[in-house]
Order: C-alpha cells, then structure tokens, then sequence
C-alpha cells in the first residue's frame, strides 16, 4: 500500500462534489511498444478494476483522440483545457499563469515588480529544476534528487538576480518549480516537463523552430536568445556550486514550461486540494470539479511497473469505486500519445444499453483492452 498516495486521497475525497466532477489520469495509457514486455501485458489482463470498468460500462459517450509525437504539449494538457472547456494550443498550456493565480493573485500583499511593463503585457512560466545527464552524446532530462524547500528557496534567492537581470521575476511554488513572470514568456511555446523526461533535452528546448512553427517569428528571436543565455548562465553557476558546496541537490539545469495566456474563463478556478499536494490536484471552476491524478507518472518514467500496476488498483479502490455513480461523470485516461475519454449523463435505461453496445470498441473486457 503506498501510504502517501493513500493519505492524499482520504484528504481530497470528502471536498469532492458527488453531482459533476471531471477525472483525468496522466500516464494511465501503457505505450504500445511497453507492451512487448510480456510480464506486463499477462499482469494487465489479470488486473481487475471494477471500479473504473463500472464507469466505462455506464458511459453514454466515449472517444479517442490521439497526438503527434511532435506536439509540445501532453495529452493530459489538452484534456485539462477541455475538462475546463477552453481551446489548447500546442506549446501554450499556461500552467505558468494558472501557478500563480492559484497561489499569489489572491494574496492581499501587492508583489514586487522588477519590470515596469503593465501586466497585461508579461507572460508567464513555470521554471523546473531539474538534472541534465550527459553521455552518448545526448543530454538526457532527469528529475533532480536531494532538493527540499529549504535548499529550492536558498538557491532561488541566489539566482534571482540573473533572473532580474533579464526582467523576469521569480514566485515560489513548489520544491522543485517556480514561477516566473516577464515580457519574455508572452506567446512563446515550450515544450511540457513531462514531455521531455527521459528524452533528449536539445530537440526540445525552447524556441526550435522544428516543434513548433510560431517558433520561426522573428519578433520572438530576442525572447529566445535571451532565455537561452540565461539558462546556459544558470548552468555554470550550478556546475560551479556543485564544485565548491554541494548543497542544491543533482540540480544542475532549469526548464521552462507552461507558458502562454490564461483564458479569462480561468480566473474562476480555485484549488481545493493542498498545494504541496502534486499527485493529486482538486480543482473547480463554476459547478464543475477537477480530479487530476497524477501518481502513475514517475512509476511509468522509471518503467517500474509493478509500482505503477499497484498504484492504478489503489486508485481504483480508493477513487474510482466510490465515484463510479456521480451522475455527470466523465473519466479520461491519458497516455503519451493518445486520450481515452468516457462521460455519463443522465439518460434513460434503454440508451443507457444501446451505448453500452455502441462502445464496446474502447475495450471494456480486459484492463489491457482498456489501459492500451
């Protein structure tokens, strides 16, 4: 039983409205070329699920929607901008700005601006620290190890003046990500963290032409080069650091994501769930909720399987089982490339069968139909 993932749960659940509520799983789709792991694929077929096979079952609309391996942005990404009904763009996710509106926009003590450009003219991003693994001749994105809140504030205070140089200002979030707000961030794609994890870092970094095409206006080309000076100044100082005191953990880089603009639609979302909560994230807007769950990623990153097969039964039993009879239910199960949703509305017994019937294409007799 993984306790933190059960602690999580039992804290969000009694805040969770019962009447509409919108769940998105990230990593909750196996790769297909994983699933020429044989041991995988027999634990798969032999996994239960009852809970999340039951909200399948009762589902009266169903899709798939699948994406370019050249997007910039996660399925979960899109799904989260449709959960919220707003349009995604590629590389524009503005989980900068949803960052810092969840936590400081609300906050009665006005903020320190470094730049003097009215607001409506900054953007928003959110900054990872992360670990750069050198070997192969490729630079292979990793999490960074040994970093807790005092050492990520200790080292944000120290870097924020590169930062202010180039007009961007710095907002704790997280441990492991701040947020950042300058003219650089405006429109300007970025690829997501979960994108590029375990995978070269140089076909990803920010401003490469060949990901996104918006990357090819030349009035972005100093916003560019800027963040890439800074990133590069940002890693001999780290590298320095680690050289004569060790105290930041395996952080040897930064990342940007998250940028673009927040839809208007947006300054009506509220987190219910903790902040320092990342597995799982409550979110409402209106009379709608958010479930996002986000517990399977590092397992499927580490190609840990079992812990990742233990964790989705956990869920399961904890979230999916007791959920299964909210009557405006929608369930989405994101993979790497591709999103399976299911939504259940209130209709009558006899359409209830006909879409029972309608939708057997998704997969409902075995988890490894469902999960692939």
């Amino acid at each position: 039983m993984n306790i933190a993932l059960k602690t999580s749960i039992s804290n969000v659940m009694p805040q969770i409205n019962k009447d509409r509520l919108i769940i998105l799983v990230d990593d909750a789709l196996i790769p297909p070329q994983m699933l020429q792991n044989a041991h995988l694929a027999k634990a798969l077929q032999g996994v239960e699920l009852s809970g999340l096979k039951k909200m399948v079952r009762l589902a009266n609309r169903a899709s798939v929607e699948t994406f370019k391996e050249s997007a910039l942005s996660t399925p979960f990404d899109a799904a989260f901008a449709q959960a919220l009904s707003t349009p995604h763009t590629d590389g524009l996710t503005a989980q900068g700005e949803l960052a810092y509106h969840i936590t400081h926009l609300r906050q009665s003590t006005p903020d320190h601006k470094v730049n003097a450009s009215p607001i409506q003219e900054l953007g928003y991003a959110l900054i990872h620290l992360c670990h750069w693994r050198v070997g192969g001749g490729h630079v292979m994105m990793q999490k960074a190890q040994g970093l807790d809140a005092q050492s990520s504030k200790a080292l944000r205070m120290k870097l924020e003046p590169l930062f202010e140089s180039e007009g961007i200002e710095l907002f704790d979030f997280r441990h492991d990500t701040w947020i950042a707000r300058s003219k650089h961030f405006l429109d300007l794609p970025s690829a997501s963290l979960n994108k590029v994890m375990n995978e070269d870092v140089l076909p990803w970094l920010i401003g490469v032409p060949e990901q996104n095409e918006r990357n090819t206006d030349a009035l972005k080309e100093p916003s560019i080069q800027t963040l890439r000076r800074l990133q590069s100044e940002i890693q001999m100082f780290l590298y320095d650091q680690h050289a004569s005191a060790p105290t930041f953990g395996s952080v040897n880089s930064i990342w940007f994501s998250g940028t673009g603009t927040a839809p208007k639609a947006w300054d009506a979302i509220q987190l219910l769930s903790p902040l320092a909560s990342q597995d799982i994230t409550l979110l409402t807007k209106n009379n709608t909720q958010v479930l996002c769950l986000h517990g399977l990623t590092q397992a499927l990153e580490r190609l840990d399987f079992a812990s990742w097969l233990e964790m989705l039964k956990e869920m399961d039993h904890l979230i999916f089982e007791p959920l299964h009879q909210t009557p405006t239910l929608q369930v989405v199960l994101c993979g790497r490339h591709q999103v399976k949703r299911w939504s259940i509305e209130k209709t009558s017994w006899i359409q209830k069968s006909l879409n029972a019937l309608k939708h057997q294409f998704l997969g409902v007799g075995n988890s490894l139909q469902l999960l692939s």
